[in-house]
């Protein structure tokens, strides 16, 4: 249950039509309804999640309406789990007879009317596609689309920037939106979809043997593995470019680290530490100096890696310097103390780091943190050649520039510097106070499709997604590093392509900083983003210490691949399908809502998924995790026609054990909901001894 600003007007615009069909709000008699406070108590008991609407006959709950938005594809099945998990949980918790109704904004295309739809063979075709498939929802990959219908008793489609959204409706006086209340009308005479019932009776065999196994002392847990070890390598890294000779050894430096993990550190005691022998005093005063300028943390509760307070000491002849580290790092180098003494753990680190040093534009960020007179620099240079530009709104003489300097590492870009990460483009968005994704991302396919036509954008952008093309411009990448000869559906040279492009964002960024009231944002401000991003981009990076410790405790008895994109041997053995996949694989050929499985033990009788999750976004990755696990379990059989969905049944699907490793915040109630849904095991790192020999008790001798 999300109730931003947005989805508050979507649940206005629903609870206007349930007034209008009769509905009082908050009674316990005759047709009513509950919208329910995102932060009252919880309203059907044995769930975790607060529903959006209910609406009951006298207090028999007749139906539940989901509100459901999203506007990116790439997380779009993080999204759909999260929205079935609540379904799930209800399902079991009050019984399968209510109807589940879900309300889908912002999805269709705009100008279009809302319609009810039950299955997604009801769905109209895409007609940019030969293949008679049907349409992706805004927001939405293709197949997540036709699994959201597929998985709800009704489903409710909205049109994107649909009209009656827009305003406050004054439904106390009787005010709706006819065509709302006809398809809630129509909705709410639906029956839950009888199909599913076997659905739910498997699912609750498994939630009542889940209970019955609950282990008695759960606790829990608060750590910062993965973005504590990115701390830590930020740390060791620029302290290299900040002080090349400084002969810096890693075991030394995360011992002294370790060692000095209490709220505030005296930056004479680490001079005394064997880490840093070899740095003279000002040197080290000179490194976190640097360090309490880089971001680790942005937006409300920006962060820097440090803060260093110097004190007067009259006694000393001197100043006294005092550092405080930030929280993740400080439970991150208690956490790390407790394996040091573990013999190759180091090593282990060293080789992680080795591995990381080759990512995409990294090296090219620490010659950005070392040095506030580079990015001052790169700053003054797009001010001064963008400006008239952004101001005039000239989109010709904007384009022109795009397509000398960004597209193309021009001599005077060369002079400023060679990076290749698109230093020119990024700088330009802070100058302009945009966002890549919110507002270049969303309005790439129309303009390009504008500008380039009769010339489609999906068949030319890199690996056929649109949303990863401003990405790779930003990142300075070849966005036709993926082209082959064999492409029919491709009509544009990489030439032509690459042109058409930068054009697009030309005026793409226009239109956006037009919107936002053409504001020019000032040097500091500019100079702040691109610091935190430089940071932001190393903290947010997969450099995983969970990782680490997971190949060094359960490697002798595990293979553990971490990238999804991983081609080894292993890989059809750690995807595990959903029921919703294996629905969507038949009859629409997609394979859409598999979950990857880090580890598998070399018995086979044991999958590891992995979860690092901070700055609360637990909640949200327990939903996840829970109805990924419930859907997995669930095995889907047919009869001769798969369309066919009386003949539908669902049973439970033969797995091994499944374990899940935690890090972050994890409360005991958030373990108890994953439990439930069926995980096996589910512990942090501290608790991998426990796990290795539950894997070894199924392991041969």
């Amino acid at each position: 249950m999300a109730r931003d600003k947005t989805g508050n007007r979507y649940e206005q615009l629903l609870e206007a039509s349930l007034l209008h069909l009769g509905y009082a709000r908050d009674r316990d008699t005759g047709l009513n309804y509950i919208r329910p406070s995102i932060r009252g108590q919880v309203i059907i008991p044995g769930t975790f999640i607060q529903p959006d609407i209910v609406i009951l006959q006298g207090t028999s709950i007749r139906a539940i309406l989901y509100v459901t938005h999203w506007s990116d594809r790439r997380t779009s099945a993080k999204k759909f789990w999260r929205t079935w998990e609540e379904l799930a949980q209800q399902k079991l918790a009050v019984g399968t007879d209510f109807v589940a109704i879900n309300c889908v904004f912002e999805a269709l295309p705009p100008n279009h009317n809302p319609i009810a739809y039950i299955t997604s063979d009801e769905l109209p075709p895409d007609p940019t596609r030969d293949d008679k498939l049907p349409i992706a929802f805004n927001g939405w990959y293709a197949a997540i689309s036709w699994a959201l219908v597929e998985s709800f008793d009704v489903s409710l489609i909205f049109p994107n920037s649909y009209e009656p959204c827009s305003r406050q409706l004054d439904f106390l006086s009787g005010e709706h939106d006819a065509a709302t209340s006809n398809l809630l009308q129509q909705a709410l005479a639906k029956t839950a979809k009888p199909y599913h019932i076997s659905q739910w009776q498997t699912l609750q065999s498994i939630q009542t043997q889940a209970i019955s196994n609950l282990p008695t002392n759960l606790q829990s847990t608060q750590s910062r593995y993965r973005i504590g070890l990115l701390h830590v390598y930020l740390f060791y890294r620029l302290f290299h470019h900040l002080i090349p000779d400084g002969d810096l050894v890693l075991d030394d430096f995360v011992n002294a680290l370790a060692n000095a993990s209490q709220n505030q550190v005296n930056l004479d005691s680490l001079t005394r530490t064997p880490a840093f022998l070899r740095i003279s005093r000002q040197q080290l005063i000179q490194v976190f100096t640097e360090l309490s300028q880089v971001y680790v943390r942005k937006s409300q509760n920006a962060e820097t890696f440090c803060t260093m307070t110097s004190l007067n000491n009259p006694i000393a002849g001197g100043s006294v310097h005092r550092i405080s580290f930030n929280q993740d790092l400080r439970l991150c180098l208690q956490d790390l103390g407790q394996h040091l003494s573990e013999p190759g753990f180091v090593d282990a680190i060293q080789r992680a780091f080795e591995r990381f040093d080759v990512t995409l534009g990294i090296n090219e960020c620490f010659e950005d943190l070392a040095s506030q007179q580079l990015i001052i620099s790169k700053e003054d240079f797009v001010r001064r050649t963008f400006l008239t530009a952004l101001t005039g709104a000239d989109e010709a003489v904007l384009n022109n520039l795009l397509q000398t300097h960004s597209k193309e590492l021009s001599t005077a870009r060369s002079s400023i510097s060679s990076h290749q990460q698109n230093w020119v483009l990024e700088m330009l968005l802070y100058l302009t106070g945009l966002n890549s994704d919110e507002d270049i991302q969303t309005r790439l396919k129309d303009n390009f499709e504008a500008i380039a036509y009769p010339h489609r954008l999906r068949p030319h952008a890199p690996y056929g997604d649109e949303a990863k093309l401003s990405r790779y411009l930003l990142q300075g990448r070849n966005i036709c590093e993926h082209w082959s000869s064999r492409s029919r559906s491709r009509t544009l040279t990489e030439a032509e392509f690459r042109t058409f492009s930068w054009q697009t964002v030309a005026r793409s960024m226009l239109q956006a900083f037009q919107e936002k009231g053409g504001a020019i944002r000032g040097q500091e401000e500019v100079i702040r983003k691109y610091i935190q991003n430089k940071s932001m981009r190393i903290i947010g990076a997969d450099l995983n210490s969970v990782h680490i410790l997971l190949e060094h405790y359960l490697g002798a008895l595990c293979t553990f691949a971490f990238d999804e994109n991983a081609t080894d041997a292993s890989r059809s053995q750690r995807i595990c399908p959903s029921w919703q996949t294996d629905v969507i694989g038949e009859i629409w050929n997609g394979r859409p809502l598999e979950t990857w499985m880090e580890g598998v033990s070399r018995s086979g009788q044991w999958m590891i998924k992995v979860q690092s999750s901070q700055d609360g976004h637990e909640s949200d990755k327990t939903k996840e995790l829970a109805g990924r696990c419930r859907a997995l379990r669930l095995a889907w059989f047919h009869g001769a026609a798969p369309r066919d969905h009386t003949q539908w049944l669902f049973n439970q699907r033969p797995l091994p054990q499944l374990a899940l490793v935690l890090d972050g915040d994890w409360d005991a109630t958030k373990k108890r909901n994953l439990y439930e849904a069926g995980w096996d095991w589910v512990g942090d790192v501290s608790q991998l001894h426990e796990l290795r020999q539950l894997i070894q008790g199924t392991s041969p001798t």
